[in-house]
C-alpha cells in the first residue's frame, strides 16, 4: 500500500506530485548520499537562502509534505518513487513537527509497514542547521529548514520550499582542476555566473575560508576558485558548481 492525499485527506493509492517546482534546480546527477557545504551563500533572487554565511546542503530521493506513520508504518512509494533500504526522505508535512527531517529507510515492507529511522547523518539537532537546504531528486525542488531545533524529537522541524534558477556544472557531476603545484592559487572554472562551488582537496572538503569565487578572471571570461593557501603539488582538487 502506498498513500495519497486527496482534497486534504489520505488515502490508500499513490502518491501524486503536487509540488513541482518550476525553474527547479538542475541537478539530476547529484550524489544522494554526500552533504556539501558550499564555498559562498546559495542565492536565490541576490538574497542568501541560509543563515551565519554557510550554506549546508543535503540531496534526498524523496519528499512527502504529508503525514506520514514513523516509525513503523510508512510507505514503500513516494511520489512515484519506489524506496529501497538506504533510500533518503525529506519528511515536511508531518503532523506533529517534530517529527519533520530527513530519514533513511530501514525496512521497505509490503505497503504501509515500512521502517524508516532519522539519517544518521542528521539525527542530532547540531546537524539539523537553520539554513540547511535540501534538494529533492526526484521532484527537481529544493527545500530550507526555517525552524531548527534545540532539542531534536521535542522541537518543531519546519521546512519550506525553494524555487531557483541555479544550474549545476558538468552534468552534476564534480569538475576535477588540475594544475596543482605549491605555488598555484587559481583556478579556471568551466562556466560564468558561480554562486557556490563545494570543494575537495585529496577528497576533504574544505572550509568556506580556505576558497573564495572570483568572477570573471579567469581565460575567456570565466570565473576562478582562488584558494587562500596553494594545494600542494599533485593535491587532486574537485568542485561541484553551481552557477546562474
Amino acid at each position: 500500500m502506498t498513500i495519497r492525499r486527496l482534497s486534504g485527506l489520505i488515502t490508500a493509492g499513490l502518491i501524486t506530485k503536487t509540488m513541482i517546482a518550476d525553474n527547479a534546480v538542475d541537478a539530476s546527477k547529484l550524489d544522494e548520499t554526500d552533504d556539501y557545504n558550499f564555498t559562498g551563500a546559495l542565492e536565490k533572487d541576490g538574497a542568501a537562502l541560509s543563515t551565519g554565511g554557510s550554506a549546508y546542503y543535503a540531496v534526498v530521493d524523496a519528499a512527502a509534505d504529508l503525514d506520514v506513520t514513523l516509525p513503523n508504518g510508512a510507505p514503500d512509494e513516494i511520489y512515484g518513487v519506489s524506496l529501497s533500504i538506504g533510500s533518503k526522505v525529506l519528511c515536511f508535512g508531518q503532523t506533529a513537527q517534530a517529527e519533520n527531517g530527513i530519514y533513511a529507510v530501514s525496512s521497505v515492507g509490503t505497503g504501509g509497514d515500512g521502517v524508516w529511522a532519522r539519517d544518521t547523518a542528521r539525527d542530532t539537532a547540531g546537524e539539523l542547521p537553520e539554513g540547511l537546504l535540501v534538494y529533492d531528486r526526484n521532484k527537481d525542488a529544493l527545500y530550507k529548514l526555517v525552524t531548527a531545533p534545540t532539542t531534536l524529537g521535542t522541537d518543531p522541524v519546519k521546512f519550506v520550499e525553494h524555487r531557483t534558477g541555479l544550474q549545476v556544472a558538468n552534468s552534476g557531476e564534480p569538475v576535477s582542476l588540475s594544475g596543482a603545484n605549491g605555488t598555484k592559487t587559481t583556478f579556471d572554472l568551466p562556466v560564468k555566473g558561480v554562486v557556490a562551488a563545494d570543494v575537495r582537496v585529496n577528497g576533504f572538503p574544505q572550509p568556506d575560508s580556505t576558497t573564495s569565487i572570483s568572477a570573471g578572471t579567469g581565460t575567456g571570461g570565466v570565473d576562478q576558485l582562488v584558494f587562500a593557501t596553494a594545494p600542494a603539488t599533485g593535491d587532486a582538487i574537485e568542485a561541484l558548481i553551481f552557477f546562474r
